[in-house]
């Protein structure tokens, strides 16, 4: 381990949060490894391995409270070292985005978010594809957009080529270069090319400027990637089941398309368009701003306002910028200023990069959809990258939902009848009444599942070893092995007591008899949460899963 990256024992602890002697259970418990200080008898700490720990802790002491928001901006959900989003920086491996995009080709942020050398995209082998057959497509959805064509050739191409992309590194390379080329061409209409591609895009909408062609190569820089978006969730998951690299990027193309997401850019440019007409700017913005006051749905002004960056959009910041320096002497670049200056005036809000990309599509004046061109195309990247680290993960992701609707009383689902009937739950269902046998039955069930529980010397705090709950508790620890474990937890209070003290648990309330919460354990290792107190009793199950 390099001095350089290691923290002694206390560092580490300081970092963390915790004590020493914590510290060291960390490490015995295998949360944290250590090794020997050659220079000394102490014992060195990954610098990274503590900071990733700091970060798990943190975000499981908000977990119970925040967990409903995960999918909103909220508590991360994968761990990942592509792109960092914090404190109003764009980072990709580390490196200052917007450093980068200053002079850097889309290339060379791929070979850096591959992990891979700049050569070795420039000389990976063309696309594997017949030159004729790719123009009779093209010629075929000549008229169509740029996001449609790319939606019906991507997977036209994919069935034409090799199912290559899990069969080794170099394979995955060339398959991530060709994909990354062929949506280029689709979106463009051209043939697939090893030309870097803000010199294809220049070349295509006829940007002879080199200034200008510049702004095209830093927006696809700037939309390389941008963490844990919809599309790059949706591109995750789908490389997650194991399906190709050309399905997952389909996906992403897809979910990218939303007018909540990159199709945000659409809208951009029918405000633009509007606003360039109205014949007072002010009133126009306040006529927008009273709608969105009376209930209109969506955003109130499409390009403004990012939740990650509460100073403002660094990519929005440089690609104006760069823009101002190069715009046409007719163009409408003082329109397009303006309207962004009046905007920050009336609500504090900044232009995003969708405001950017649909300024550089209007003051260049490129095709229809070009600002949605350059979003897809640099943020392909971004795509490919994850779906690598993915590949290399080889997770299924998975999450859970918590049920909030309706469902009837029968079966043998939990919350039914049947189950309810197993410990003698009331609801408001009409239920036939226990016979003897049967309560006879229970009781006998419940004995031999807690039976030996009470011989157990160790007691759980405040608890006797004569106590049901104590003995239903030993009983659970003997039950929890490497498969989950269900309990029926009846709360003396309400279950939100319940959430905020086991936060590793997913509840659902039980209709029928207020304070009744379901958990479910999928680490058998934080069973000790679930230690009896006065609030609580516990009930095991007979049969686990």
């Amino acid at each position: 381990m390099s001095t350089s990256n290691s923290l002694t024992a206390a560092e580490a602890a300081a970092a963390l949060g915790i004590s020493l002697p914590t510290l060291y259970a960390y490490v015995s418990r295998g949360m944290l490894s250590s090794s020997p200080d050659a220079q000394g008898k102490h014992r060195l700490y990954d610098a990274g391995e503590v900071r990733r720990l700091a970060r798990r802790k943190e975000d499981g002491k908000r977990a119970g409270k925040v967990a409903q928001k995960v999918l909103d901006w909220g508590v991360p959900v994968l761990e990942s070292s592509i792109t960092l989003v914090a404190e109003g920086r764009l980072l990709y491996r580390g490196h200052d985005a917007m450093d980068l995009a200053q002079s850097a080709s889309l290339e060379e942020i791929a070979a850096l978010l591959w992990e891979c050398s700049a050569r070795r995209i420039a000389d990976a082998p063309a696309v594997p594809f017949a030159t004729a057959q790719w123009a009779a497509w093209l010629k075929l959805w000549s008229d169509s957009t740029p996001l449609d064509r790319a939606l019906v050739l991507l997977p036209a191409a994919a069935a034409q080529m090799p199912r290559v992309w899990a069969l080794g590194r170099d394979a995955q390379l060339d398959t991530a270069c060709a994909v990354m080329r062929l949506l280029a061409a689709a979106m463009i209409s051209a043939a697939p090319s090893n030309e870097p591609l803000h010199r294809q895009l220049a070349s295509t909408w006829r940007v002879r400027n080199r200034q200008q062609a510049n702004v095209l190569r830093a927006a696809l820089v700037a939309c390389a990637d941008h963490e844990l978006n919809a599309s790059t969730f949706t591109v995750r998951c789908i490389t997650s089941t194991g399906a190709h690299l050309f399905g997952a990027v389909a996906g992403g193309l897809a979910a990218l398309s939303g007018p909540r997401h990159g199709g945000e850019t659409v809208r951009v440019g029918a405000l633009l368009e509007e606003a360039s007409r109205a014949p007072d700017l002010d009133r126009y913005l306040a006529n927008r701003l009273a709608r969105h006051e009376h209930g209109a749905h969506g955003p109130i002004l499409s390009g403004f306002g990012h939740p990650l960056y509460q100073e403002g959009d660094p990519r929005a910041r440089l690609l104006l910028g760069m823009l101002a320096d190069c715009a046409p002497a007719r163009s409408p670049l003082a329109e397009v200023l303006g309207l962004a200056r009046a905007v920050r005036d009336t609500t504090g809000a900044e232009p995003t990069v969708d405001f950017a990309l649909a300024a550089i599509e209007r003051v260049l004046a490129l095709p229809a959809g070009a600002a949605f061109t350059l979003f897809a195309v640099g943020r392909t990247v971004g795509w490919i990258a994850h779906a690598m680290e993915q590949t290399r993960d080889g997770r299924l992701i998975r999450p859970r939902a918590r049920y909030i609707g309706e469902y009837e009383a029968t079966g043998r689902a939990w919350g039914t009848a049947q189950t309810r009937h197993r410990f003698g739950e009331r609801s408001g269902h009409t239920q036939p009444a226990r016979q003897p046998a049967q309560r006879r039955h229970a009781r006998r069930r419940l004995r031999g599942a807690t039976q030996g529980a009470a011989s157990q010397r160790k007691t759980r705090p405040g608890l006797s070893r004569t106590d049901p709950r104590h003995r239903a508790a030993r009983q659970f620890d003997r039950l929890a092995g490497s498969e989950p474990v269900i309990l029926a937890v009846a709360f003396d209070r309400q279950p939100d007591f319940a959430r905020d003290h086991l936060e590793d648990g997913r509840t659902r309330d039980t209709p029928g008899r207020r304070g009744l919460a379901m958990f479910q354990f999928e680490n058998p290792h934080f069973t000790h949460r679930l230690s009896p107190s006065k609030n609580f009793s516990v009930v095991p199950i007979i049969d686990v899963r």
